[in-house]
């Protein structure tokens, strides 16, 4: 990576399908068998759909970027159980609702969050909050929105760090558009959704360039009929 390079993240994002053996007969046959199995052992189909697009979706994203010298049986899995490809290419996978995102890029460290908005005991998540952020959602005009816009930030960086929720949540603070993390400065870059969604992406570099592609997997070439990639 050369200084003034500007990187790219690409996101594919998607719906569930509705309930339709014939597209997810279709989705099943996208996927190695070792996969296909993890997935069917969810016991309800929204799950399996969800786990089954997610794959899909990183399938899509491998692809594209390695023109297609990388595949699923590539994946490996670090020791706190994050997957990952290799040192040039990271991804993350995320999904909630009705939504599942990949995102994915070259030459960075990176995680992405989605949440659908919906009511919370705040009473139980104070603990993982710092005294400036419970004061920033019990003051919000729409507490449930700003309370899931924090989490995403949150999550979106510990997913990136890689620890999960090895890394206390109350710990993180957010200062100068994102967050530092034993001495590793986190950008975060929200991500447009429906309004009864937050999403967010936090990254390792301030210079890169977010595109979001939406797939229709309902359609037989989900690929070959998208609108193409929006930048944000």
């Amino acid at each position: 990576m050369k200084a003034g390079d500007v990187g790219i993240v690409n996101i594919y994002r998607s719906k569930i399908v509705e309930r339709d053996p014939q597209v997810l007969n279709r989705l099943f046959k996208d996927v190695p068998a070792k996969f296909s199995a993890e997935v069917r052992r969810y016991k309800f189909w929204k799950d399996q759909c969800r786990s089954l697009l997610g794959r899909v979706l990183l399938k899509t994203g491998l692809n594209n970027l390695s023109d297609g010298q990388l595949t699923l049986d590539d994946v490996l899995y670090s020791v706190h159980g994050r997957p990952y490809v290799n040192r040039d290419i990271d991804f993350n996978i995320s999904h909630s609702g009705d939504y599942v995102l990949c995102a994915i890029t070259r030459n960075a460290r990176l995680g992405i969050d989605v949440e659908q908005i919906r009511p919370v005991n705040m009473e139980f998540f104070r603990q993982i909050l710092t005294q400036s952020q419970l004061a920033l959602i019990l003051e919000a005009e729409d507490p449930k929105a700003a309370f899931f816009r924090i989490w995403t930030m949150k999550e979106s960086l510990m997913k990136a760090d890689g620890r999960g929720f090895n890394l206390p949540m109350e710990h993180i603070e957010f200062k100068d558009g994102g967050a530092n993390i034993n001495g590793q400065h986190w950008f975060l870059r929200e991500i447009p959704m429906d309004t009864s969604y937050a999403c967010h992406l936090a990254l390792n570099r301030p210079d890169f360039i977010c595109q979001v592609t939406d797939l229709d997997f309902r359609k037989d070439n989900a690929l070959a009929n998208n609108r193409g990639a929006t930048k944000i």
